[in-house]
């Protein structure tokens, strides 16, 4: 058994106020630090393990079951981060009072209550009904025994003096493997793991993770380093910084801890970041009874600043009563994860990530004998033992599908996962024969070396070829639109559509053409913005470098890069860039169990959050998106957004989206019926499936009764998780050329569900790095599938994703919900206000996409 304790810490003088549900946590480093301390106070030895918040577990009854109360004085925290500028310390803010937390009982109340015991035994009697065939046809999953587990590893992970835990998570401070980033980050290597009880017993899936970690380094330094500036330190601290540049670092410093060079470690909280530098940062000093500027303070008390011209930081406890620290009196904290990143440490963390697979064994192999070693006195005490090595699996590989292009009409994709445009035609290429182009260059940084005209030239060659009509005379193109000194991305966008449309008259606009300097996120999001809610016109942008265009950026790889944007236009112009290959007089007949079904409406759903601190910061919401198939090659789809309470993920007014969707359909296809809905549900964890089945199984159920009582369609709903630990490796030197499993490899026994529906499919051949095979659970199947038409469907529609010539990671329904949940929250972030995206309060809302695109691919 286990026993299951409450943990509630609060600071002394907090304790005997009434608890409440808006109690803001203490830190999780500060909560480990003070259990920690306690333990070693009551000497608990090994009988313990704390989730680092609020549930503490033993192998046995250690404590009174009763509420107790313990005492517990923090000791000082961690020694000081390295040194910076300038010696010495000291406090600004208003009246060189104290800063905030200076002077507090640092004593803590810790209350314990015992609130559950855990039987253990569930594991093994939930695996061993598994494989005895007893039980019934389900049985629930031992959650709650499954989570003690987790606890007690991450436990032992964790106690390390290096190591920080975050969510299921570990990631390690050693100076040998950590690597900088752009940008004033660092990458971490650890790994994240998760207990599994499976059909071959109980298993701990144990996978490779990188994180970006703020740099600990002086403050002066990391705002250098955040700001990517390129100039040395010296010059950066001797002159004040740009208007924009404070903006940036209140953005990128908010809620960051630092640390005191004072000698005593005292730990501050970033809340604001001031305009000026310190010598222009005023403040009411109470004991002269005046004004006077930050760096007049520190000088006035022996120590005058070295960088007088950097903005403070504030400390203070709100906007109203801020507490101002000169930056070089401080440094940052180590082990501060990085969650919001820019483009480039993206790709750079990216990057550090893709491990080969031979490398990959290697690092979980030592990191599950290091984990074995290092816990194996806890374990022990839990009547634990680890094996450390890989566990061997069965497996198969399913055969490609043929697809259909115009020409040639069938094609054999080959078993490599990846295939190229030459000398085919698009399945359905639709012509363009009204549309506008904008360059976001001036025009003598576009056409100087390298035009912009020789690319377009090359583009629109690449859309004749394959497929996509469009006039051969330069004469019938519409003219460039080049932006002028400081002139907006919505103006230039409007000048170009405004003299495409006398170019072309009463013919509606079908694309806009956009060149982009760079791949900088602020332009393209306010492209989307402008295209996608205001002119209704599908946007295509490309990128000065890789199209070759502009000074020193000669054009490599061309035709490659043509032919990916041709895969875009021809979408977003309604096109079909390859389908399944079948038979016209009988559709559906080479597509596993659809043919017993005239007309199968495909969709795939998903739900994006907030990441890192936005919900706090500017009560950004949730953003759920479904997507549909429009006809019976399930290759065009409709799609609808809504926004939600931060945090759901459950879609709330799925009804409502369903039965449109299902209208649509109805209109596009001569009035036929869907006789099945085969739903791709994205981003579910396995601890959500019940309460998603109880709400949106049935919202689909409601939207069909809601067109007709008689309608019943057949429903199959599955699962699509990629955030999980299990990696499929080869047993020997993989056949593709990365060393990965072959595209293709499907696993269903051993490692799967005993008691469930659910397999794992490879679908792809990875660029870099290690596949991850896409988790698939069947949590309804009225279309009987069975196990190997649905392997067989859901990894030949991964060939029909429209962006590239590959089959991709996980089915594209779902891949095309996530691109357009996500361009939601593009299109959220480009405004401060709500008119972007409605229903910020109340009920959730569709987001104000125009109502010309809901229909079509625009987030391709």
């Amino acid at each position: 058994m286990a026993v299951h304790y409450d943990v509630h810490i609060v600071s002394k003088q907090d304790a005997d106020k009434p608890r409440g549900p808006q109690e803001r946590p203490m830190p999780g480093k500060l909560c480990k630090a003070l259990i920690g301390q306690l333990a070693r106070q009551e000497k608990w030895g090994l009988n313990y393990a704390f989730d680092g918040r609020k549930n503490i577990y033993s192998p046995g009854r250690f404590l009174p079951p009763n509420e107790t109360r313990f005492e517990v004085v923090a000791e000082d925290e961690d020694s000081p981060a390295p040194a910076a500028p300038a010696a010495g310390g000291g406090r600004g803010g208003r009246g060189g009072g104290r800063g905030r937390g200076e002077g507090r009982d640092r004593t803590f109340v810790i209350t314990i209550k015992e609130v559950s015991v855990v039987d253990m035994n569930e594991v093994f009697n939930y695996i061993t009904a598994a494989q005895q065939h007893t039980g019934g046809a389900f049985r629930e999953t031992p959650r709650e025994a499954l989570q003690v587990l987790d606890v007690l590893i991450r436990f032992i992970a964790a106690s390390s003096p290096t190591a920080v835990a975050y969510g299921r998570s570990v990631f390690f401070n050693n100076p040998n493997t950590k690597i900088p980033l752009p940008g004033g980050t660092e990458a971490w290597n650890g790994f994240t793991q998760s207990f599994k009880a499976c059909q071959n017993g109980l298993m701990l899936a144990l996978d490779t993770a990188t994180s970006a970690f703020l740099k600990a380094a002086p403050l002066p330094q990391v705002m250098m380093e955040l700001l990517e500036v390129r100039v040395s330190f010296e010059q950066f601290v001797s002159r004040p910084l740009r208007p924009d540049m404070p903006r940036k670092l209140q953005k990128a410093l908010y809620n960051i801890r630092v640390m005191m060079i004072d000698g005593r470690g005292r730990r501050r909280t970033i809340k604001g970041v001031t305009e000026r530098g310190a010598n222009q940062v005023t403040f009411y000093n109470d004991q002269e009874k005046r004004e006077t500027t930050v760096a007049d303070y520190f000088a006035k008390t022996g120590r005058p600043l070295r960088f007088p011209n950097l903005p403070c930081i504030n400390v203070g406890p709100s906007s109203s009563k801020p507490v101002f620290i000169p930056p070089e009196m401080c440094a940052t904290v180590p082990g501060q994860r990085r969650t919001k990143l820019t483009p480039m440490q993206t790709r750079e963390i990216i990057k550090l990530a893709a491990q080969r697979p031979q490398d990959k064994v290697g690092y979980i192999r030592e990191s599950a004998a290091e984990l074995a070693s290092h816990g194996r006195g806890m374990m022990e005490t839990w009547g634990l033992q680890m094996d450390s090595n890989l566990t061997s699996v069965d497996a198969r590989v399913l055969p490609q599908p043929v697809l259909a292009y115009g020409n040639p009409a069938a094609f054999d994709v080959g078993t490599k996962g990846a295939w190229n445009l030459q000398n085919v035609r698009f399945a359905e290429g639709r012509p363009l024969e009204a549309w506008a182009v904008c360059s976001l260059m001036e025009r003598e940084e576009a056409e100087g070396e390298n035009p912009l005209s020789d690319f377009l030239r090359a583009l629109y060659k690449m859309c004749y070829d394959c497929g996509i009509s469009l006039p051969t005379s330069a004469a019938a193109w519409p003219p460039i639109v080049y932006a002028q000194r400081d002139s907006s991305v919505e103006s230039v966008m409007r000048r170009s559509v405004e003299a495409a449309r006398q170019k072309y008259g009463p013919k509606p606009l079908q694309l806009i053409l956009v060149l982009l300097p760079t791949k900088d996120t602020g332009p393209y999001k306010d492209v989307k913005h402008v295209s996608d809610t205001e002119l209704g016109i599908p946007s295509q942008c490309f990128v000065a470098k890789p199209a070759g265009i502009g000074y020193g950026n000669y054009p490599r790889g061309l035709p490659q890069y043509c032919a990916n944007v041709a895969l875009k236009i021809n979408a977003k112009l309604d096109g079909v860039n390859a389908k399944l290959l079948d038979n016209p007089s009988r559709p559906g007949s080479f597509v596993p169990v659809l043919n017993q079904y005239e007309h199968v409406m495909v969709l795939g759903a998903d739900v994006t959050h907030p990441t890192g601190g936005g919900k706090s910061e500017s009560g950004e919401k949730s953003i759920g998106a479904v997507v549909a198939s429009r006809d019976r090659s399930m290759c065009r789809y409709a799609s609808r957004m809504l926004v939600q309470d931060s945090g759901a993920e459950v879609i709330v007014d799925l009804q409502t989206v369903v039965k449109e969707l299902l209208i649509n359909y109805y209109r596009e296809n001569n009035k036929a019926k869907p006789a099945a809905l085969l739903f791709y549900r994205d981003g579910v964890s396995e601890g959500q499936f019940r309460e998603v089945m109880d709400h949106e199984y049935a919202a689909i159920r409601k939207a069909c009764a809601s067109l007709d009582p008689s309608y019943k369609p057949a429903i199959t709903f599955v699962v699509v998780q990629k955030r999980h630990n299990t990696r499929l490796l080869p047993t020997r030197e993989g056949p593709n050329e990365k060393g990965n499993i072959m595209p293709g490899t499907v696993v269903d026994r051993m490692i799967c569900n005993p008691f469930e529906f659910d397999f794992y499919l490879n679908s792809h051949a990875g660029i870099q790095g290690t596949n991850k095979a896409a988790h698939y659970h069947v949590l309804v199947d009225e279309m009987g599938f069975g196990a190997d038409g649905l392997h067989l469907l859901t990894y030949w529609l991964t060939f029909t994703y429209a962006r590239c010539t590959r089959s991709v990671s996980y089915v594209p329904p779902a891949y095309y919900a996530h691109l357009a949940a996500f361009r939601g929250r593009t299109l959220a972030s480009t405004s401060d206000s709500s008119s972007d995206i409605s229903g910020v309060s109340g009920a959730p809302q569709f987001a104000t996409i125009h109502p010309a695109l809901s229909n079509k691919m625009y987030y391709m």
